[in-house]
């Protein structure tokens, strides 16, 4: 985690109130790298994310919404720079180490089901599911981070968890 008096004295409140913050989101964040990446690169994403956020903080307006939403949006989105950066090889979805935020629970059993049919999606899909599962952001704010507003994002989920859906029922082990 950051240390404030490592960084710099504080500025203002602002600041702090960011610190606090990030120092909050780091475990949102790092859930949110691990539906894209192994462990190791996960770790380096997320690293690479607080970077960005903190040489970026001079640009967050209050006005323009909260601080969290910002860094959300800041976080996940050097997330997926990272992820395009490293991946070469096709998708895999580690989701045993997870701890989703609000899904219903993955029996340990169809945890490699549940792998395979998000392979199996878009990233678009596979992204939305992420944000939406691993970070645990509200469809208002997944709209913020991916670009849609909260209806089109709830729409875009809707549709990209039925499409997961399907392809788990296609599946012939998977237990409907």
């Amino acid at each position: 985690m950051l240390r404030t008096a490592a960084v710099r004295p504080m500025a203002t409140s602002t600041e702090q109130e960011m610190v606090a913050s990030i120092e909050r989101l780091y475990p949102r964040l790092f859930r949110f790298a691990r539906f894209c990446l192994e462990p190791e690169e996960a770790e380096d994403a997320t690293a690479s994310a607080l970077e960005r956020i903190w040489r970026m903080r001079g640009r967050y307006r209050p006005e323009r919404g909260s601080i969290d939403g910002w860094l959300y949006a800041v976080g996940a989105n050097a997330i997926r720079d990272e992820a395009r950066r490293i991946r070469r090889r096709p998708r895999t979805v580690a989701l045993d180490d997870l701890e989703l935020a609000s899904a219903p629970a993955v029996e340990p059993e169809q945890i490699g089901d549940v792998r395979a049919a998000m392979a199996r999606l878009s990233s678009e899909d596979a992204e939305l599911i992420a944000l939406r599962f691993a970070l645990g952001l509200s469809n208002e704010e997944t709209g913020r981070v991916v670009g849609r507003s909260t209806g089109a994002t709830a729409t875009a989920l809707h549709r990209a968890l039925r499409r997961l859906r399907r392809l788990l029922e296609e599946d012939p082990r998977h237990d409907r």
